[in-house]
């Protein structure tokens, strides 16, 4: 593994977070056209809109044309409205505490849906297809709602089914008592996996055998795993890789490229909602110290049960297993775990290549997502929420990573050339032309598994959501 320096993700003096959108369009494009082709439902998810009816309506423009003007001109003087609304309103009943949380709330899932709907007809629009055309096309869809009729959890290996089909979503992991026991553990407050923003907890459910648990933890790549982009110029995305607490309100220091926040936030990561960060305990020898990724827990979840089907051939799925990721105990104010049971569109991927499509998918955040490369770190990071468990220690996942990893990797190649075929410069807004055009040339010079996974990882240490780099590089498409 080697360190790209550059100013662009693709070697150039291009928009860091410009390239950032090119990249995860395309992939996201190619992904459409690649379910499409197969006849397999493509579906991108949001949450269902609580219901806020003591608030004073919001109202914004549903249709986005630009990105930027939409923000600054439309949504944000809108907003500004709203909430001063919602002061007038609270001074008017009197102090309710969760007024201004309702809010936000009512702001981030109108928003939400709005931008959603906007990608997925640019989507189409780069696939040929128009917002009235009357053929299989990308489609919206509502994620389950964390404790909605028991719905806790994402299912790895349901997402080919229909969209009416409840067994897509509602496919239980309670497939013996051990799993019934792990998913308490999961619940529990004394659940010592991660529990902070974003957090869910992967499973490998079996109704013989036990089950295990895995939490997102943070690692370095291996040294085989090829070169990984470093900026060059990380002010440019408001950051500096140093050590410590930046003086600067408008600028994060991270001590390692890839870390999600800055360094005081990493701090908290760790401290207070339990994530484990095995670069920290690495022997350096093995890794290269420039950029770090978080494993999500489906992930390590889906090394676990394939490795269960390289180790029993004569078995079969009851004891093989499936992948899930449990929801924890939602959100509360000192306990910020997300309840959008759908998975990121990078753990999709992973998940599509390893034929355990996901039961719902997002393109929201996926901030810093990467595979593990090495068994024993995945082990160690779980080793202390899976003490009950017998032989949980006896693992070895290093032929299930090989594996796993590869097929995904074929996967973003794939994706990436079936996407880079779709768009056309004339579908772009202006200001994504010139990384388009860089993306090309390192695609046409770099294409081969390797390369095309580590763009898309490149791209995901430039954190944004999925939904908003797809509304600011293809132009809005006409009627």
């Amino acid at each position: 593994m080697g360190e790209r320096k550059s100013v662009g993700i693709f070697g150039g003096d291009t928009n860091p977070d410009v390239d950032a959108d090119v990249i995860m369009t395309v992939a996201t494009v190619g992904y459409a056209d690649k379910r499409l082709e197969e006849k397999k439902v493509c579906a991108f998810a949001a949450e269902v809109e609580h219901d806020f009816p003591i608030l004073p309506k919001l109202d914004i423009p549903q249709n986005i044309a630009n990105y930027n003007e939409w923000v600054n001109k439309e949504s944000e003087p809108r907003v500004k409205e709203y909430l001063s609304q919602v002061v007038r309103f609270q001074k008017e009943v009197g102090d309710i505490a969760k007024l201004l949380i309702f809010a936000e709330e009512d702001i981030a899932f109108t928003k939400g849906w709005i931008i959603l709907d906007n990608a997925i007809n640019r989507i189409n629009f780069a696939l040929g297809i128009r917002p009235k055309d009357k053929v299989p096309k990308v489609v919206t869809d509502a994620t389950p709602n964390y404790g909605g009729a028991g719905v806790i959890w994402i299912v790895g290996g349901t997402g080919d089914l229909s969209l009416e089909n409840e067994n897509r979503y509602v496919n239980s992991p309670i497939r013996s008592r051990d799993c019934s026991r792990r998913i308490y553990a999961i619940e529990s407050k004394d659940f010592a996996g991660y529990k902070g923003p974003g957090a869910y907890t992967g499973m490998s459910a079996r109704q013989e055998g036990e089950a295990y648990i895995y939490s997102t933890f943070r690692g370095y790549p291996a040294l085989t795993a090829g070169d990984r982009w470093i900026p060059s110029k990380p002010e440019i995305l408001g950051y500096e890789i140093k050590d410590g607490e930046s003086p600067k309100k408008n600028l994060r220091y991270v001590s390692i490229w890839g870390i999600i926040g800055d360094n005081t936030i990493a701090d908290k990561t760790q401290s207070d909602y339990q994530m484990v960060y095995r670069d920290r305990y690495q022997d350096s020898s093995k890794y290269q110290q420039f950029v770090v990724g978080y494993t999500h827990g489906m992930i390590q979840a889906i090394y676990d049960v394939a490795q269960s089907e390289i180790n029993y051939k004569g078995k079969n799925e009851l004891y093989w297993g499936l992948p899930y990721e449990i929801g924890l105990i939602g959100k509360k104010a000192k306990d910020p775990s997300t309840t959008k049971m759908a998975s990121c569109f990078y753990c999709a991927l992973f998940m599509e290549a390893n034929g355990k499509p996901a039961s719902s998918i997002h393109l929201g955040s996926g901030e810093s997502w990467a595979p593990a490369y090495f068994s024993k770190d995945q082990i160690d990071a779980n080793r202390r929420i899976n003490m009950e468990a017998e032989h949980y220690r006896d693992q070895d996942l290093t032929e299930s990573i090989t594996d796993c990893n590869l097929r995904w990797s074929k996967l973003c190649l794939e994706v990436l050339n079936r996407g880079a075929k779709k768009i056309q410069k004339s579908m772009l807004e202006q200001d994504h032309i010139a990384s388009f055009e860089a993306f090309l040339s390192y695609l046409e010079k770099n294409n081969d598994a390797t390369s095309a996974a580590n763009l898309v990882l490149d791209s995901a240490t430039v954190h944004q959501k999925i939904n908003i780099r797809v509304v600011r590089t293809i132009k809005a498409p006409s009627q």
